[in-house]
Parts: C-alpha cells; sequence; structure tokens
C-alpha cells in the first residue's frame, strides 16, 4: 500500500483549541480601583482662593466622605448610581462586580437616589459648585465657569466623571412621572438638595468664622469673639452628630 492509499487514522489526542474558541469565564473579582488615583481637583476662581480646612477637617468623622466598595457594572456605575454596598462579586447581581471607589458621599445619603442606565451618558470636563469636588460631583451642584457663579461659600470645580447631566435630562424628559421617595414625589435636582442639608451648615458655619489674627512679632493666635462662638458651634456640631451616630 502506497503512503498515499494509507487510511487516515483519526488521532486520539483532544482536539487543539485556540484560545479565541474557549470559553470566556469572567472573573469574580473586580480590579480594585484605588482612591489616591484620583486627579487632584482645584476651584475654578477669579479670586484668590481662600486657605480652609477640607472636608475632612469641617466635618465630623461620619459625615465625611469616604472611600467604599460598591456593586456596579463599572467604578463610575458603582459611585455615581450609589449602588449596593459588597464585599465581593458574589453580593452584586449578575453582570456587576465589586468595585473600589472614589471618595463619595453615598453612605449618608437618603435612599431614592437616582439612577442613570445608559453610562454613555456619564459627563466629562464639566465643572460644577460645590464646597468642595466632592460634593459638587456627588450632589450635582449647579453648571458652573467660574466661582461667581455658586453660592455661599461654594467654588467652581472641575469634576470627576459623574452622572449630573443624566439626572438632569431625566427630570426634563420625565417631569410628568416623578420618582417617589417616602411620602412625596420629588426631582432628581430636589432630592440631591434636600440630601445636601445634612452638610451644608457646617460648611456655611466654617465659612463664616473670622480668619486667626497673628501679631507679626508674637506666635501667639488671638480668634475674634465671633469666631470662638462659631468654633463653639462646630465643635457641639460634631460632638452630637458623633453621639447619635
Amino acid at each position: 500500500v502506497s503512503p498515499t492509499d494509507a487510511p487516515v487514522v483519526p488521532a486520539t489526542e483532544a482536539p487543539i483549541v485556540s484560545p479565541t474558541d474557549a470559553p470566556v469565564v469572567p472573573s469574580t473579582e473586580a480590579p480594585f480601583v484605588p482612591p489616591i488615583s484620583a486627579p487632584a481637583m482645584s476651584p475654578v476662581t477669579e479670586a484668590p482662593v481662600p486657605i480652609t480646612p477640607t472636608g475632612g477637617a469641617i466635618l465630623p468623622p461620619n459625615l465625611q466622605p469616604k472611600s467604599d466598595r460598591r456593586c456596579g457594572i463599572s467604578e463610575l456605575d458603582a459611585r455615581g448610581n450609589c449602588k449596593n454596598l459588597c464585599t465581593d462579586a458574589s453580593s452584586c447581581d449578575e453582570g456587576e462586580f465589586c468595585w473600589g471607589t472614589f471618595a463619595n458621599y453615598c453612605h449618608i445619603k437618603p435612599e431614592g437616589h437616582p439612577v442613570c442606565d445608559d453610562l454613555d451618558k456619564a459627563e466629562e470636563s464639566i465643572r460644577r459648585c460645590g464646597f468642595e469636588e466632592d460634593d459638587a460631583r456627588g450632589y450635582c451642584g449647579k453648571n458652573c465657569a467660574n466661582s461667581s457663579d455658586c453660592g455661599e461659600a461654594e467654588f467652581c470645580f472641575p469634576v470627576q466623571r459623574n452622572f449630573c447631566n443624566c439626572f438632569e435630562m431625566q427630570d426634563e424628559e420625565n417631569a410628568p412621572s416623578r420618582r417617589r421617595t417616602q411620602e412625596r414625589p420629588t426631582t432628581n435636582a430636589e432630592y440631591f438638595v434636600e440630601a445636601k442639608e445634612e452638610i451644608n451648615t457646617y460648611f456655611l458655619l466654617a465659612a463664616s468664622s473670622d480668619p486667626p489674627a497673628t501679631s507679626p512679632t508674637s506666635a501667639c493666635t488671638t480668634a475674634s469673639p465671633q469666631g470662638l462662638v462659631v468654633g463653639l458651634l462646630l465643635a457641639l456640631l460634631a460632638a452630637a452628630a458623633g453621639f447619635v451616630f
């Protein structure tokens, strides 16, 4: 029998499966997004920026923005929509992962946070008003060109990606059928205004206090009576908040 006439004997080895044919098995763990990689945000203002404490120094510990782990399709989805807290992907819905988030106020926001399902509507390169970048983004402050467009003690911050524009579009498109939270219907804008009230007092009190007067020939600092009163009020508020929570 010539070599060309020999019968073909199938190989006993398993066929080779190319990498493109292999089923894709999703990982149960999403990559952790370290908060320290967040870009530094400086306010956009025509006037000199006053040297004031950040939210970490003004707010009591339980009200400070923080990074946590939340379910979502992406870190933006997890943070921007204030999705459920998680320890790993098994805590999340199908298709979601457990993401480490950038600093946010989700942990103190009331129930009924709006949700943007279209992740392509995330806004970029937008400036919004706030006491600092965290709340300008998290509470969807008004669009601004500079700090003169903002309210008392607020500045105009370039913010990280968020869904504020999507939430505003929802209000415009769905005005007749507004979300219902607890007893009454409310717009997304009204939700954020009410949710932010919990931290407003601290920032406004801090902004209203007088700067300390320092003598050029002395290292001692003398505060005005008004500043002492405001400082005492801040301390009492922080103590009360810590006691309640």
